[in-house]
């Protein structure tokens, strides 16, 4: 995955958890994850941290 390819999905997440009315710590609560982590996911720096392979 580019930096392109990940800022774009780190806005589709952020996106599509605005449509449906969610607030980050929801998501975190209902994925059993840090609040930290689905904000991490939201500004794509999760994917600078984390090799994701091709």
């Amino acid at each position: 995955m580019n930096p392109e390819q990940a800022v774009k999905l780190a806005q589709t997440i952020r996106t599509r958890r605005g449509e449906l009315g969610l607030s980050a710590s929801e998501v975190a609560r209902r994925a059993q994850v840090a609040k930290a982590t689905v904000t991490r996911l939201e500004l794509a720096s999760i994917f600078r941290a984390v090799r994701v392979p091709a």
